[in-house]
């Protein structure tokens, strides 16, 4: 009895160990940052998830009550947001993907109530903006056995023969850019392409790179900017005078003169369509660069010909459907444990037939 409480001792020990070393971890964190605002204290607790969300998701899972409650406090919803979508990265790493779920549709919830545009970067690369991708699979070799058109008899061939698979592999993975939800933002340079087609933007080396994610802002000398800074093309510059800004559905950008009330031209909207979208070369953050399989770019005006036309005010959100997503990942789940349950099945009727023979 004493040698089985010693084999427990030692089994569970560490267990034990790691959650007080946790507890304590978490602990001396909250102590080290009681001597701040709550304002500080929310941010220093925003970054801490975002450092450990992946690495560490017991560590941020820990910390959510009192972080989330400190939110409430505040009622800063757009950290609130963060933290939810945090926590849904946190539960997700565990295999937690019905938690997962929830802090996501709460964080999605909060995300869709703001006005305003300026909202984290990261939660937008985790939240939306995200194409979804296929992978694509082909058969490897086979073997074949026997072969087709061999003979059977002196007077039939077989129709067919035997080819055995010895597997298969990822050929490919397709980007999926079909339209996602549009979202109304109420915000003047929020353009959304409901149809074909990408913005362009200059990379710092000067490139054009394209995407779809159509949150733009001004810069400090008024030029339409993406949220990494990288001007619009072709550049459209707005004036500090101007009263409002329209942007029509086939890209045309005016304003009215504040003195005459007359309507200015400030410039026209243009986006790109590949024939085979799919080729384009991910650079990370929405953005996305023309390959020799993509084909050649080809400019147009918006709500013409094959190019879909532009929503202002409003926001392309991520086509990938979570719940849809997830009773994939179920499914996929079940047919594992079904193939499984068939060779620990098939297992034990081998062991019987194997013990019937002795």
């Amino acid at each position: 009895m004493k040698i089985f409480l010693l084999i427990l001792y030692f089994y569970f020990s560490p267990l034990i160990w790691a959650n007080n070393s946790s507890d304590n971890s978490i602990d001396s964190l909250l102590n080290s940052i009681s001597k701040y605002s709550s304002e500080k204290q929310l941010e220093i607790l925003t970054n801490t998830f975002d450092e450990n969300r992946r690495n560490n998701p017991n560590y941020v899972i820990g910390l959510e009550k009192f972080a989330l409650e400190l939110a409430n406090k505040l009622d800063d919803k757009k950290k609130k947001a963060e933290l939810l979508a945090y926590l849904g990265c946190a539960y997700s790493v565990l295999g937690k993907n019905e938690e997962a779920m929830i802090k996501l549709k709460e964080a999605e919830k909060l995300l869709n109530l703001f006005k305003s545009h300026r909202i984290s970067a990261t939660v937008k690369q985790f939240m939306g903006y995200i194409y979804k991708d296929r992978a694509e699979f082909e058969s490897l070799m086979y073997e074949t056995l026997p072969y087709s058109a061999g003979q059977t008899s002196l007077t039939t061939v077989n129709p067919t023969g035997i080819d055995a698979g010895l597997g298969v592999k990822i050929s490919g993975i397709q980007k999926n850019f079909t339209e996602g939800d549009l979202k109304l933002t109420d915000n003047v340079l929020d353009i959304a392409i409901s149809g074909r087609g990408f913005f362009q933007v200059t990379l710092p080396n000067g490139e054009v790179a394209y995407t779809r994610n159509g949150a733009f802002k001004l810069n400090s000398e008024g030029t339409i900017v993406n949220s990494s800074g990288y001007e619009l093309v072709p550049q459209i510059v707005i004036p500090d005078n101007v009263k409002s800004v329209d942007i029509a559905k086939d890209g045309t950008v005016t304003s009215k003169d504040p003195v005459t009330s007359e309507r200015i031209n400030l410039g026209q909207i243009v986006i790109t369509d590949f024939i085979n979208p799919a080729g384009l070369t991910p650079l990370g953050n929405s953005l996305f660069l023309k390959s020799d399989v993509s084909g050649a770019p080809v400019d147009g005006t918006p709500d013409s010909a094959q190019f879909g036309k532009l929503s202002q005010g409003m926001i392309e959100s991520s086509n990938v459907k979570l719940v849809n997503e997830m009773v994939n990942l179920i499914s996929a789940q079940r047919a594992y444990e079904a193939n499984s349950k068939a060779i620990t099945t098939a297992d034990s009727m081998l062991e019987i037939v194997n013990r019937l023979k002795r």
